[in-house]
């Protein structure tokens, strides 16, 4: 028994914009977690990928304060469940 656990990110199940490296390494992250449940779970071993959504960061704040992303950034918030960014 036991559990592999991998952090992923919520751009991982889905496309965006611009993203195709980052989104493709991610998704890559999922289907190898997802493989290892189908491999592992026979012998009592679960997988799980923690896919979070955006995360408020000095680096994301520097990238979000450019003059013109107020609204890229009111529209990320909107896609996620809890309107608002994680912490």
């Amino acid at each position: 028994r036991g559990a592999i656990v991998t952090l992923s990110s919520v751009e991982g199940l889905e496309g965006t914009a611009g993203g195709s490296a980052y989104n493709a390494s991610k998704g890559g992250v999922v289907l190898l977690t997802k493989n290892a449940a189908i491999d592992y779970g026979p012998s009592g071993i679960r997988a799980n990928a923690i896919c979070p959504g955006f995360i408020e960061t000095p680096l994301f704040d520097s990238v979000m304060g450019i003059p013109g992303m107020e609204g890229p950034r009111e529209g990320l918030r909107h896609e996620h469940k809890l309107r608002r960014f994680g912490r």
